[in-house]
């Protein structure tokens, strides 16, 4: 049984390689068992005819045509296998139907009956052109088979029709074609099946790769997500630090500043000015480092450390200046909060660089406007101006004092977008400089 089976399994398995689609492979061994089981068929009912060498030798010669056929798919030739045996079989079953009866053959024509499943199993619907011309081929075979055997004269060593075309012939063959129709149905719809095992199979693998993708996706966009959040979190965190290092630069600055004063009144032993002036500083220090805790302030808070600062140098200047300060009426000064010490620079620049050069009273006015999503600080002066300040040396306070302007604009760069500082050269009617206006603006925060 081994070897039968062993041999069952070189024979069908011929001309099957590798690179083959799975389905080709299926082809290939359907066109080998066939062809084996058409040779057995042609070398058994041979004998029946041993008798008539002729006719004989029209079976092994039938025999040896379907073995070539397995012969041509092991050289890799597949089409040409498949078409050998659809073309062959139909005619050695007309040649030996005419050869053995001068009546059409009835026996022979159920023979040609089975023939047609051939085309249909060996190329079936992958193939749909080339099975549509064999079947062609095998239903003209069909309707042609009576003329042409009619044409084909009688073998003379066969006397009667009946010798090999009776009823017992035509019941056996009747059912073998019944038998052939009946296992090639059953091979078809096994076939469906398994296609449709294999299509629903892939069609589940592709849902569940798709469904192991969609929540990688998901997992991806909840990891994404996340670390926008996180690097959100960051720039926040990072931009708190600079923005509380800039601070920190500043506000000793202006600290050095502030205790410069009091040297100046204790040189000068103006001992009631001083304890004044110390009196004062103490309640700015007091509110500096009140308003030094958060990033922002309030606006009281920002203007009542603006009013200390700016009495303590009108104390140290001698009232050679005086200042206001207008808050628009729409801003909620307890509730609206700024960057701390963002207008304290440019106040301290405008006094120290412009005003207090003056031969004159000066002036300095101070306004907080409200423009709707944004807060408008104008900072403005009757003063030398830039130009001609910049031409003074300065001794004392002027590199601390262009140092604080250049970290508050940093603090102000790093702010919402729009947030900008402007600064521009006042003049009179003749042309001639009247001061200078700074204008800081920045997002409403409430």
């Amino acid at each position: 049984m081994n070897a039968l089976k062993n041999i069952w399994d070189t024979v069908s398995y011929t001309g099957v390689h590798r690179e083959l689609t799975s389905e080709m492979k299926k082809k290939v061994v359907l066109t080998n068992r066939f062809a084996f089981f058409a040779a057995i068929f042609a070398f058994v009912t041979g004998f029946a005819f041993i008798k008539i060498p002729f006719i004989y030798a029209i079976f092994i010669l039938s025999l040896f045509v379907y073995l070539f056929s397995i012969i041509l798919n092991r050289l890799r030739a597949y089409n040409a296998a498949r078409w050998l045996l659809v073309v062959s079989a139909p005619l050695f079953n007309i040649i030996v139907a005419g050869l053995l009866t001068d009546s059409p053959n009835i026996s022979n024509r159920f023979t040609l009956i089975v023939l047609i499943l051939c085309p249909v199993i060996f190329f079936q619907v992958t193939e749909p052109v080339k099975m549509w011309i064999g079947v062609a081929w095998i239903l003209l075979c069909f309707l042609v088979f009576d003329y042409v055997t009619g044409l084909i004269p009688r073998y003379p060593e066969i006397k009667f029709d009946n010798q090999f075309d009776n009823a017992e012939l035509v019941v056996y063959r009747g059912a073998v074609t019944i038998i052939f129709f009946v296992l090639a149905f059953l091979y078809l719809m096994q076939l469906n099946l398994k296609n449709e095992k294999r299509l629903a199979e892939s069609l589940l693998h592709t849902k569940n790769k798709n469904n192991i993708i969609q929540e990688k996706n998901r997992l991806l966009e909840q990891q994404n997500a996340s670390i926008k959040m996180q690097q959100a979190e960051i720039e926040i965190i990072n931009g708190v630090l600079r923005s509380r290092a800039l601070r920190a630069q500043m506000d000793p600055h202006f600290l050095f500043n502030a205790l410069n004063s009091i040297q100046h009144f204790i040189m000068q032993k103006e001992t009631k000015a001083a304890l004044s002036y110390m009196s004062k500083f103490s309640k700015l220090i007091r509110q500096v480092l009140e308003n030094s805790v958060n990033e922002t302030v309030t606006v009281a808070d920002e203007i009542k450390a603006l009013a200390y600062y700016l009495d303590l140098e009108q104390l140290r200047f001698e009232n050679t200046f005086t200042y206001t300060i207008e808050i628009d009426e729409t801003i909620d000064r307890q509730n609206t909060e700024i960057p701390g010490m963002l207008l304290q620079p440019y106040v301290e620049n405008a006094v120290l660089h412009g005003l207090v050069k003056m031969n004159t009273p000066g002036v300095l006015k101070i306004k907080m406007l409200n423009q709707y999503e944004y807060l408008l600080f104008v900072i403005e002066d009757n003063g030398i101006g830039r130009k001609a300040a910049a031409g003074l040396k300065e001794t004392t306070f002027g590199g601390h004092i262009s140092r604080a302007a250049e970290i508050n604009y940093n603090r102000i760069a790093m702010m919402q977008h729009n947030a900008h500082i402007i600064t521009l050269d006042l003049t009179d009617d003749a042309g001639k400089n009247a001061g200078t206006r700074v204008e800081i603006k920045i997002p409403y925060n409430t």
